[in-house]
């Protein structure tokens, strides 16, 4: 079915609009969008800070307020006759071609407009009276008030109204007297009074000027054809309710509207008219139901041809007859030939070739009498788009002076004549095709979509759209398809609700984003809700009009794709996670459908902090490198994966610096800041770890840059400053740092055997060694991570005697007393010193030594000699008993 309706009022939303808020005067935009709608638009910049972290920003919103356009014209001239003392119903078509409403000033007058090439007229009507034909019947109806002459009307824009004027011809009149009527009509353009020349006049245009049409009605004793249409539309039926199959295919039970057409003529003349050709085109975008044909009045016994329906009116060649008795033969040319080009199915124009319709013929229309012709047409609005005008016109070619005995076709107002040839044509009987609404909202399942994300990961037609994984503080995007189910252009505003089951974690944001996801969607109604913007009607499926494909996914004309974007915050994690996505009609708020927004599993915030490179492989949130577990309650260091020591610096001096290389990989799906902790060992005990560094010891960590690309070489070079935490690391990316961990140069802070609290032998040389562990903490979420590093200090011996010599003077057979102090300045524990004294000229020694602590020998080692116990008991100067080993030599 080829579908050409004209829609009466369709408003499509423009685009993108690139620019600041305002009026917007353009009439190429402005004649598609309603006055006063406001168009707005929001931009969205993606954009990268120096340490390659990626941020969007969203501009304010711009707002474009669409001015009016006017525009309007007026149809049509009309010539015809009438007999003396009749009524004469004149159809004339205003139509606001703008895009907001528009007052007109509407006026009637005696005599034909000047200029008009027809005039001048001979006499005037017995009266004029105005009507607005709303029900679009021809004809003033019971409850239709006439209008006075200068009335002001308003018509909504896009729509079409008709106003009849009823002309009482005198009963006076002789034949060949002209009566001239004009009809003036004067938008005000938004002044609030007529505005000259402000409505076109289209069709036959006799004065050449705009504003008004002129009526001629010529008075005749030959026959007066008055024909009048009507139409009547049956809504609500079904396929299986009529009988009727729209579609061939017998799952469906499409909607089926029925339009049941009435031709009546009347021979309101005074002789009768013969050979009456009535003929009527099937509307475009209607099918007939042959059924439905009767033609009362005509019989064919009497010579008449009751009505009958032709596969192309416009073939006469098939027809048999000369239908438009235009003497031009038997043609089949199309609608272009048929009486000088007629728009038989009204589609617009007069180019079709086939044209389905119905005729009947009476023989004989006596003065007085009336035919008719009725048939119906059915349409489904599944196919037809809503609000389009289903226009229909039947046309009559008669000899209007064939009862006279008259036999051709060239007379004045028959179809055959040189100078004002016919058709006689009925009024319009425009009916609005019937609006439905409706929507769906429904996941891409196994239509895609590609390789960007947006889900759908289970490749299931389900109602949820599936995204497996995201990481903590990312954000994940998951594509939305809105389908336009009902007839008419309609636009979807979105909303999200979390849950109602497996809620996304709190601090998570939702936001609606287009299909490429360049901008946030704007409301484009005014309603002040970020909607779809207009979506066209399903019946572009069956018109022909192509889908497109977005990133795999195809899209129908009455879909469009939108994304949801889901914010998550960095603490996330697990998972399922669910949010109610809903799309509601705006043209009509009960029609709404809902779908699912699924993510699976959150990765958690992972920070991997290690003394070995990252490569692709180890970048993975699941791999540890350098990895510490004390859940055993031990911290180990057995040379095995298990060992917990990521490096082992052996034999470090006093006093010196060693380096440890630091990569600190955010493994999260956000930007982070890690802070850097350095602190001891790991207390059994406790179950914890000791936050305080041995005395004396101190660890700077220094910034040595960020690789964002992965290849191993920091891009974002270093400061080569101190920092106590890290710059915001992209995810996916590792920042290298130096830790200068500086050794005491004081033996007893460094000692080669360690004392540090809770310390272990890291390399298996039989000394203890200190332990720094380096943890980092992200400053979002907390996630943290910890290496460790251990320092076997290299062992320096030595011991010092002070005061190292002595000199006194002492009388002979005399002694003196020299005081002397042994101490360990080394940083390792002394088992071996030998204490030995050489006598010179006769001088004899006794050594004493200091075993209460009180600072003064008390004790000769000779009378330890030989000791009962190699093992003796000293106390120190600063109160340490110590015990120690006695050898006495001979």
């Amino acid at each position: 079915m080829n579908t050409h309706l004209k829609p009466i009022s369709r408003w499509v939303a423009a685009g993108l609009i690139m620019i600041g808020a305002g009026t917007l005067t353009s009439q190429a935009l402005a004649s598609t969008t309603e006055a006063g709608v406001e168009i707005k638009n929001e931009a969205k910049v993606d954009y990268e800070d120096a340490l390659g972290n990626t941020y969007q920003a969203f501009s304010n919103e711009a707002v474009v307020k669409v001015a009016q356009i006017y525009a309007a014209t007026l149809k049509d001239d009309f010539d015809d006759t009438a007999a003396a003392g009749q009524i004469k119903y004149i159809v004339h078509e205003l139509m606001n071609n703008g895009n907001g409403p528009e007052d007109f000033t509407l006026s009637y007058a005696q005599n034909l407009p000047a200029g008009d090439s027809r005039g001048p007229d001979d006499i005037d009507a017995a009266s004029i009276t105005m009507y607005w034909d709303e029900n679009g019947t021809g004809r003033p109806d019971n409850g239709e008030a006439a209008l006075a002459s200068g009335s002001v009307v308003t018509i909504p824009a896009g729509q079409t109204y008709y106003y009849i004027l009823a002309v009482e011809v005198p009963s006076s009149a002789a034949v060949g007297d002209k009566i001239g009527v004009t009809l003036t009509a004067q938008a005000h353009e938004g002044t609030g009074a007529p505005v000259a020349n402000a409505v076109e006049d289209i069709g036959a245009n006799n004065d050449g000027a705009d504003d008004t049409n002129g009526d001629l009605i010529t008075i005749t004793n030959d026959a007066v054809i008055n024909v009048n249409k009507t139409a009547n539309e049956i809504k609500g039926g079904t396929e299986s309710s009529t009988g009727i199959d729209v579609d061939g295919d017998p799952n469906t039970d499409l909607a089926v509207n029925i339009i049941n057409y009435s031709i009546v003529a009347s021979n309101t003349g005074n002789t009768a008219a013969t050979d009456v050709h009535m003929f009527d085109g099937i509307p475009d975008g209607t099918t007939l139901i042959p059924t439905s044909l009767s033609s009362p009045g005509l019989i064919a016994a009497d010579g008449d041809t009751v009505v009958a329906a032709v596969a192309n009116l416009t073939d006469e060649s098939a027809l048999g007859f000369d239908l438009d008795q235009d003497g031009g033969g038997l043609e089949n040319g199309g609608e272009a030939v048929i009486a000088g080009g007629l728009d038989l199915n009204h589609d617009g124009d007069t180019s079709d070739s086939v044209v389905p319709g119905v005729y009947a013929i009476d023989s004989s229309l006596p003065s007085g009498a009336t035919v008719s012709m009725n048939f119906s047409v059915w349409y489904s609005p599944n196919l037809v788009e809503g609000g389009s005008s289903i226009d229909n016109q039947a046309f009559i070619c008669a000899n209007l002076n064939g009862g006279a005995g008259d036999t051709d076709y060239v007379d004045d107002n028959e179809c055959g004549s040189p100078i004002k040839p016919g058709p006689i044509n009925t009024n319009p009987t425009p009916i609005t095709s019937e609006n439905t609404y409706g929507g769906t909202i429904t996941d891409t399942g196994s239509n895609g979509p590609g390789t960007s994300g947006g889900g759908d990961d289970d490749g299931t037609d389900d109602g949820v759209q599936t995204v497996d994984n995201a990481s903590a503080g990312s954000d994940v995007f998951f594509y939305n398809l809105i389908t336009n189910t009902g007839n008419s252009t309609d636009t979807f505003n979105p909303s999200i609700a979390n849950g109602p089951t497996n809620p996304y974690p709190a601090g998570t944001t939702f936001k609606f984003l287009d299909a490429t996801g360049a901008g946030p969607l704007v409301d484009t109604n005014s309603d002040n809700i970020a909607d779809t913007g207009a979506i066209s009607p399903s019946t572009c499926v069956a018109a022909g009009v192509p889908a497109t494909t977005i990133d795999g996914i195809t899209v129908a004309c009455n879909q469009t794709l939108v994304r949801v974007v889901v914010s998550l915050p960095a603490s996330a994690s697990g998972g399922p996670f669910e949010a109610t996505t809903t799309a509601t009609s705006v043209n009509d708020s009960t029609q709404t459908d809902s779908k699912i927004e699924r993510l699976t599993s959150v990765t958690p915030p992972t920070v991997d902090i290690s003394n070995t490179p990252f490569t692709p492989a180890t970048m993975a949130a699941a791999t540890n490198v350098d990895p510490v577990d004390v859940s055993d309650g031990v911290l180990d260091a057995d040379g095995t994966p298990a060992d917990d020591i990521a490096t082992v610096f052996n034999d470090p001096a006093l006093g010196t610096t060693v380096t440890a290389p630091l990569y600190i990989a955010n493994k999260g799906g956000g930007q982070d800041s890690f802070t850097l902790a350095a602190e001891g060992s790991y207390d059994a005990g406790s179950n914890a770890w000791l936050t305080a560094l041995p005395d004396g010891w101190v660890v700077k960590f220094i910034d040595m840059g960020i690789d964002t690309t992965g290849d191993g070489n920091a891009d974002i070079l270093g400061t080569g400053q101190q920092i106590f935490s890290t710059a915001q690391i992209p995810p996916n990316s590792v920042q290298f740092i130096n830790a200068e961990i500086t050794i005491p140069s004081d033996p007893l802070k460094a000692l080669a055997d360690s004392q540090q609290a809770s310390v272990i032998d890291a390399n298996g040389d039989g000394d203890l060694d200190y332990i720094i562990s380096i943890k980092v903490t992200s400053a979002n979420s907390g996630a943290t991570d910890r290496k460790v590093e251990a320092i076997d200090v290299q062992s320096a011996k030595a011991i010092a005697i002070t005061p190292p010599t002595g000199q006194n003077q002492v009388e002979p057979g005399g002694s003196v007393i020299y005081n002397h102090v042994l101490t360990n300045t080394g940083n390792t524990t002394e088992t071996d010193i030998k204490l030995t004294s050489v006598d010179d000229n006769g001088f004899t020694h006794v050594i004493k030594i200091d075993t209460t602590g009180d600072g003064s020998p008390d004790t000769a080692l000779t009378a330890l000699c030989p000791p009962s116990s190699p093992n003796i008991s000293v106390e120190g100067s600063d109160g340490t008993v110590q015990t120690i080993e006695l050898t006495c030599l001979a």
